[in-house]
């Protein structure tokens, strides 16, 4: 049969007239699967925070506010059945998941899972703005301490450790994000400590959360659980102890009586505090090792190893700078504003410079772990970098490799490092500007919003005693505080790939 007969009688030829619309079709079909990925995820941490609003709600029975204890269980009600209904609707086989679906579900996990979190403190009054509310929710969530509620405050029980919980959740879901999504995803991928997770594919990117959060949960859990006892046994009551524990492994800030821990008076509370937010701040990866038995990994992570030194170097640093801070509150603060938790001594109040505080917060923690900032990662690769640039000054033909864990520094793992280091400057930058329109002056402004980028919100007042509490922020001051909280949550790295017009492109 000639060709052009085969063609006549739709043979295989024949072209395929209804490969547009068959090819649109599937099209819409990949995208609406793609996103199921997405709410499905969400619908399970929906769920995670419905259960916790019940522990809250039964502090509020035994407290005898039952109208606060009502508030608690109505929003865990409508939250599980938001999360139920996307979990139920959308369950099925493995969907593919990769870098556009990681990066949607961190941009709407740390938008969206406030919204929620903020309905029983709303409906109980606590605050009764609901700009302030999702404000409240939002720092929590992002592990920030940017707050103006502690018992002084009279502010309940339940809401204190509501607080509290919120901070612990959003500490582990920031493991989770750095863990599973952001060292998996080719922009801002940088190298880690191995954690040991089943080998996935680059399409099951958000598979990897929960065989990671199953790898790095116990560590979690039973290093809060050492935190409580030990603050228990310092003398703090079972209820303090339990929010600041749980506050602190996850570098928050915030305890039942605020950031300031020296009000305890206890000596051996804030030793424990001191090493809580230390084991917040160094990778998790390294503490499941350890916790295995492999205890010479500290001594191998350069990032432990790193955030170890820079800790004495800032130590020092205040006792130069600070001259009006004694060595102990000095010692206490150096190390909270290194590892982002922005507890604080009430003998470094005042006695500090702004640009050493904020310089101080930057630095951050490493990158599976629960604190803020420019990640010891990032600053070992560019100081292995420089010191290569300098070599090649003394002796431009020779051939130096400089290697992270294994890994040589090469221009594509360095482009990551750059692309945060202009993404933090502008993000700072834009944000500064918002915040001068309420803020005094340009400086306060500055620094509001490094502490909110570096999710180290007690580190505003820390160096602007006299400033506007959080809560007297008008609402731009909030909306625009709230935006660098979440920033600093997805390591502002998701918002330039989201601007890509090559990311929609599906």
């Amino acid at each position: 049969m000639h060709k052009s007969a085969r063609l006549r009688e739709g043979g295989a030829g024949a072209p395929d007239r209804s490969r547009g619309l068959v090819h649109g079709i599937g099209f819409e079909s990949d995208l609406s699967m793609r996103l199921s990925a997405v709410f499905f995820t969400l619908g399970l941490f929906l769920l995670v925070m419905a259960f916790a609003m019940v522990l809250p709600a039964f502090a509020a029975i035994g407290a005898g506010e039952m109208d606060l204890a009502f508030a608690f269980l109505t929003s865990a009600l409508f939250t599980a059945f938001a999360g139920g209904g996307l979990v139920l609707s959308l369950r099925g086989p493995t969907r593919r998941s990769g870098v556009r679906e990681a990066v949607v579900l961190l941009v709407l996990a740390w938008t969206i899972l406030p919204v929620f979190a903020m309905l029983p403190a709303f409906a109980a009054g606590w605050p009764a703005d609901s700009m302030e509310a999702y404000f409240e929710a939002v720092s929590a969530l992002t592990t920030t301490g940017a707050t103006q509620y502690h018992e002084g405050s009279g502010a309940p029980t339940a809401i204190l450790l509501w607080r509290s919980l919120l901070h612990w959740i959003g500490g582990f879901g920031g493991l989770l994000a750095a863990g599973a999504v952001l060292t998996g995803v080719a922009p801002t991928a940088l190298p880690v400590q191995t954690v040991i997770v089943p080998h996935l594919e680059r399409d099951a990117l958000l598979a990897r959360l929960m065989p990671m959060g199953m790898v790095l949960g116990p560590a979690y859990m039973l290093l809060t659980l050492i935190i409580v006892i030990g603050l228990m046994i310092s003398g703090l009551t079972p209820f303090d102890a339990l929010c600041l524990g749980l506050s602190a492994i996850a570098t928050g800030g915030v305890s039942a009586q605020g950031a300031e821990i020296s009000i305890y008076g206890s000596g051996g509370v804030e030793l424990i505090v001191m090493l809580a937010v230390m084991i917040g701040a160094i990778s998790f990866a390294t503490h499941t090792a350890a916790l295995r038995g492999k205890i010479s990994m500290y001594a191998k992570d350069p990032e432990t190893l790193w955030l170890l030194g820079i800790v004495t170097v800032s130590v020092l640093s205040l006792w130069v700078f600070g001259r009006a801070v004694d060595a102990w509150p000095g010692a206490f603060t150096a190390l909270s504003l290194v590892t982002t938790s922005g507890y604080y001594h009430e003998g470094a109040v005042g006695g500090l410079p702004p640009a050493l505080v904020f310089t101080l917060v930057l630095l951050g923690g490493s990158i599976i772990s629960t604190a803020g900032g420019i990640k010891m990662m990032r600053l070992i690769m560019l100081w292995n970098q420089s010191r290569r640039e300098l070599s090649r000054l003394a002796r431009p033909h020779s051939i130096a490799h400089r290697k992270v864990l294994g890994r040589p520094i090469t221009a594509a793992l360095l482009e990551p490092v750059w692309i945060y280091f202009v993404a933090l400057t502008t993000a700072v930058t834009f944000l500064a500007i918002i915040l001068s329109l309420v803020l005094p002056n340009f400086e306060m402004a500055a620094g509001a919003a490094i502490a909110a980028i570096t999710n180290t919100g007690p580190a505003f007042h820390l160096a602007f005693p006299d400033a506007l509490s959080y809560g007297d922020f008008p609402d731009i001051g909030m909306g625009a505080f709230c935006v660098g909280m979440i920033l600093g949550r997805i390591e502002i790295l998701a918002l330039p790939i989201l601007l890509t017009r090559s990311f929609w492109r599906f």
